[in-house]
């Protein structure tokens, strides 16, 4: 659950159609039957998390150390210094960064997927939503400031929106390794101390959320624990690890488990715990 703290607004990024809308509008879907909802895009999700992430490796070596996490915009950036036609699949995965292991790049697929958020839980509660969404819009106004006099520019008066909703989405983690759980964890956290923002006007006061995992469903094919994928700097293997509060139950094709409340919160600390003990080791295997 994404619930804002602060105004909030993941713009739509075009000009609005009608003249008595403001000048920047949330994003919104249109619903069937009911009308246009503010959504979050998964994109606009993953962004924040990835740029946080990149952080957090970056800050595991004492200079600047590729290893860890690529410059996207620069020539040596894992999709741009690196040949993937002719590898394999593990092959592609061992020599990136760890932060497109984790995030992806044009050549490998993200270990983290997003989904949209929607500010309902299920489906049937839009209605109620969209009858009520003008007490959860805010309209705000804002200003362009002449930086030689201090003073207002003249016609630079604009409108944008704020919206005061919950957000539900679901983020899926494919064949991590116990690190990149961590490092998910460890960002959620940072998320709600205030260290990372979403959406627009973030250095002005908006973008603030907090996040709030209510749910987790592990498949694995673990015989006593999870089983993660695990990695050094030139092989790859998997790690089986028995996590205190899974109980895993044997669906015939995998093993599975569901974990909310109080445990679901013990769980996640327990994988915090190891995982940032797996990165920890591994950082010195890298420098």
């Amino acid at each position: 659950m994404i619930t804002p703290k602060t105004g909030f607004l993941v713009s739509q990024g075009t000009l609005p159609l009608s003249p008595t809308e403001p000048d920047i509008s949330f994003m919104r879907c249109e619903v069937p039957g009911v009308g246009a909802l503010p959504y979050i895009p998964g994109s606009s999700l993953k962004g924040p998390f990835r740029a946080h992430g990149e952080a957090l490796l970056r800050s595991l070596s004492h200079n600047t150390n590729a290893r860890f996490a690529c410059d996207i915009g620069h020539n040596s950036a894992c999709s741009q210094s690196i040949d993937f036609k002719r590898l394999s699949g593990k092959e592609k995965y061992l020599k990136i960064c760890y932060a497109c292991r984790t995030y992806g790049c044009l050549g490998v697929a993200s270990v983290i997927r997003f989904e949209d958020a929607y500010p309902w839980r299920v489906p049937e509660e839009a209605e109620a939503i969209y009858k009520n969404l003008e007490e959860r819009v805010m309209v705000r106004n804002g200003i362009s400031v002449d930086r030689n006099s201090g003073k207002v520019k003249e016609g630079a008066l604009f409108f944008y929106e704020s919206v005061n909703l919950p957000f539900y989405s679901q983020i899926f983690l494919k064949n991590p390794e116990i690190w990149q759980v961590a490092l998910f964890l460890k960002t959620i956290e940072h998320i709600n101390e205030g260290f990372q923002k979403f959406g627009h006007s973030k250095s002005r006061g908006m973008g603030r959320v907090e996040i709030v995992p209510t749910e987790l469903t592990v498949y694995t094919k673990g015989r006593n624990g999870l089983l993660f994928r695990t990695s050094t700097n030139n092989t790859e293997g998997a790690l089986e690890k028995a996590i205190e509060g899974i109980d895993l139950t044997d669906d015939r094709w995998l093993r599975k488990s569901a974990v909310s409340g109080d445990r679901l919160k013990a769980v996640n600390d327990a994988l915090l715990r190891e995982g940032i003990d797996q990165l920890l080791r591994q950082t010195k295997q890298v420098g």
